[in-house]
């Protein structure tokens, strides 16, 4: 039998889409214990792969020109977990903080500064030249608790607890030129109370506020994860007949600029590992096609299917993980 209720009511539902000869229910259960997503190739090309499992279901726009995050610094020194050459690893931890969750301007700045790299600056000017006009420097935020926090029921705050992307942005238009926006702000955000990665899948931010259709803009932050609240943002600004210059964050885990968009050799790797109907699946479940999944989206995608693949023989890809997110939209997993 079917050990997951979950997966079996969906296969049900599979079941129904079948356009020529459907499946009776034993038939499907003897032929198929434990793969009901091998029915695939008996259903529409039309018919959903899975059932819409995002809190409010959304587009994502292609990630434009941008093609990496500007990065500064480790994520480890900014947070204070590791010695930097410019900063005790104290009193950086102590800033963090400070910064972080208390809107602590004056510890934010002493964060940019120490992990600052003029490079870094460099390489944004490079991307604004040929725009030619003074950029604006847009953040998401109101921020919630932390990056892995939000309020289970109103989500949005009287004002912001991150000082560091403020700070950020700041010492980007000192150096620089330009504006920091303040009209773009992210509305509430409402759900579980925790946020794993998987339940940043489904519930997203969004956004509101007026665009500048005239100046570029340069989408700012203080760590980059998985980047997608920086892919709906800047969905939200050409949406709106902006344009985006590029994209910066102080901190990565890997202390390097990293891919923005979703590379070919990431795409390609996800459609191996789940086969070529993962757009499809994607595009039912959340809103969009897998191809407009940031590039540490989707490798973690890859990287959490060739982890769990071994403990779960017979299974396919796509079907583990519509399991995964029924599990993450009824349980909060």
């Amino acid at each position: 039998m079917i050990s997951n209720p979950a997966c079996f009511v969906h296969w049900i539902q599979l079941r129904d889409f079948s356009l020529a000869n459907p499946f009776k229910l034993d038939q499907g259960l003897s032929s198929n214990r434990t793969n009901p997503v091998s029915l695939a190739p008996q259903m529409s090309a039309s018919a959903p792969l899975c059932p819409p499992l995002a809190s409010h279901p959304r587009e994502r726009l292609p990630i434009p020109a941008c093609d990496s995050i500007i990065v500064h610094g480790p994520l480890a020194v900014l947070k204070g977990d590791q010695e930097g050459l410019r900063i005790k690893k104290s009193d950086a931890a102590k800033a963090y903080q400070a910064a972080k969750f208390s809107n602590d301007m004056s510890a934010a700045m002493d964060l940019v500064d120490m992990v600052w790299d003029e490079g870094k600056e460099d390489a944004i000017i490079d991307r604004l030249m040929d725009a030619g006009k003074r950029p604006i420097y847009v953040l998401p935020h109101p921020a919630f608790d932390d990056e892995d926090a939000i309020d289970g029921t109103a989500g949005m705050r009287d004002g912001p607890v991150n000082a560091i992307p403020f700070a950020h942005a700041a010492r980007l238009a000192e150096a620089i030129g330009g504006e920091i926006d303040n009209e773009i702000t992210q509305k509430a955000r409402v759900g579980r109370t925790k946020l794993n990665r998987f339940q940043r899948f489904l519930w997203q931010p969004s956004f509101v506020g007026d665009i500048s259709t005239d100046r570029p803009y340069v989408l700012v932050d203080d760590a980059f994860t998985l980047g997608g609240t920086l892919a709906n943002l800047a969905s939200y600004i050409l949406a709106g007949g902006g344009t985006i210059a590029c994209a910066t964050a102080l901190a990565h885990k890997a202390a390097k600029d990293v891919p923005f968009a979703l590379t070919q050799d990431t795409l390609y790797t996800l459609k191996t590992e789940y086969g070529p109907d993962i757009d499809r699946f994607w595009k039912d479940a959340i809103g969009h096609e897998a191809a407009k999944l940031t590039d540490a989206e989707g490798s973690f995608l890859v990287d959490w299917w060739r982890s769990e693949q071994s403990k779960h023989d017979g299974y396919e890809g796509l079907q583990l993980l519509r399991n995964r997110l029924l599990k993450v939209r009824d349980q909060g997993e």
